[in-house]
């Protein structure tokens, strides 16, 4: 199935940890098709409606380390995966909340109302990703773009807005997928409602890796598309026409028994409802009832490793960072001039070291003796941040 190709193709491309977060990618896009699918064929119901299944995705780590990397492995130019496919994509930076939504303006010389498309309509079947987040949030709170925000929310959640100006009104059901990226010191306000429709993934480098990271980089040298790249993107053309044998969608008691383990309460389950069924559909096809487990050792894996993720983001990106390098020195310490300089290579400021530090102090994490950081307490003991 699309999944195992297009993993090939990142193992291929010497992409650096394609294992850990290229699945969410292809996951995401299995359950757009399947959104889409579903609204028309109508085959799975929650609480008595036909619910938005989308997997928003969004990216946290440090500029330079892989955010965009990962994205234009799928969406950008004529090499991307969903390029060519008939998923349309697009890459943008900035966006106003008429540039998202559209407007109905006056024509200069009839003075007719006309409409004005705009992201969502030209994308209302695609995917969209853009690279700093941050810059979109923080725009939403001008006053000339007051209504952003809410228009993000409304189509994040329920993929409907509706906007009402003085030469009419517009409203549209689009069916869109967005895929963010953020740097840890400018993560999504996880107490705001957008942070909670988005599937977080999160890459803290630790020192270790630095060399990996470079040998990797260098080894995609002179590293074109395999052979396989056509015959991916025609079984994702033909994805949408093996989802029609789909009659009824059913979830496994296992599913329920793993929230329980994890002490997972409904708005926490609801994106790796999605998650499971993504990855079901995309790594082993469909059946005319559609039966739902987490038995999968590898599922299992990734649904850990996205609540560990999810419980970092919350606790704080910015903070996760420092906590793990001061964890890679394990129990020898790290001297704090050496702790200043790792965090320049990742791009974080060094005048928010101190209070990084100082917070991880004043709950009880980390300790400072002799000009040297240590760690007391492992908050994520056996818990791999990959």
């Amino acid at each position: 199935m699309i999944y195992d190709m297009i993993m090939d193709e990142l193992n291929h491309r010497e992409v650096y940890l394609y294992e850990i977060y290229a699945p969410p990618f292809i996951v995401s896009t299995a359950c757009h098709l399947f959104n889409i699918f579903n609204y028309q064929h109508k085959v799975y119901y929650e609480g008595g409606k036909i619910p938005h299944y989308v997997l928003h995705l969004c990216f946290t780590a440090p500029a330079g380390f892989m955010k965009s990397f990962i994205q234009d492995q799928f969406i950008g130019d004529e090499y991307s995966i969903l390029s060519g496919t008939e998923i349309p994509t697009a890459k943008f930076t900035e966006v106003t909340s008429a540039g998202l939504v559209g407007s109905t303006d006056p024509n200069k010389w009839t003075r007719i109302a006309e409409e004005v498309p705009g992201l969502l309509d030209d994308y209302k079947y695609g995917i969209i990703a853009t690279e700093e987040f941050d810059a979109l949030t923080l725009a939403s709170k001008k006053d000339y773009n007051s209504n952003l925000e809410h228009h993000l929310l409304t189509v994040l959640d329920k993929g409907v807005y509706y906007k009402r100006t003085k030469y009419g009104e517009k409203k549209d059901k689009v069916f869109t997928t967005f895929w963010v990226a953020n740097q840890p010191e400018r993560q999504v306000d996880v107490s705001s409602g957008i942070a909670r429709r988005f599937l977080h993934l999160l890459y803290v480098p630790t020192p270790q890796e630095f060399d990996v990271f470079s040998e990797k980089w260098w080894s995609q040298k002179n590293v074109k598309p395999s052979d396989s790249l056509v015959v991916i993107r025609d079984r994702l053309n033909n994805f949408r026409n093996l989802l029609k044998l789909i009659r009824r969608v059913e979830f496994d008691d296992s599913v329920k028994r793993f929230y329980d383990k994890h002490e997972l309460v409904p708005h926490e389950c609801i994106l790796l409802d999605r998650y499971i069924l993504g990855y079901t559909i995309a790594r082993y096809g469909v059946d005319e009832t559609l039966v739902l487990t987490v038995d999968d050792k590898d599922l299992k894996e990734q649904l850990e490793r996205l609540i560990t993720w999810r419980e970092q983001i919350t606790f704080g990106a910015d903070l996760i960072q420092l906590y793990y390098i001061i964890r890679s020195a394990n129990n020898e310490g790290i001297e704090i001039r050496k702790l200043y300089r790792l965090i320049t290579k990742l791009n974080l400021k060094v005048d928010n070291v101190n209070k990084y530090l100082t917070k991880l102090r004043q709950l009880g994490f980390v300790k400072v003796a002799g000009g040297k950081v240590y760690l007391q307490e492992d908050l994520w003991k056996d818990k791999d941040h990959q």
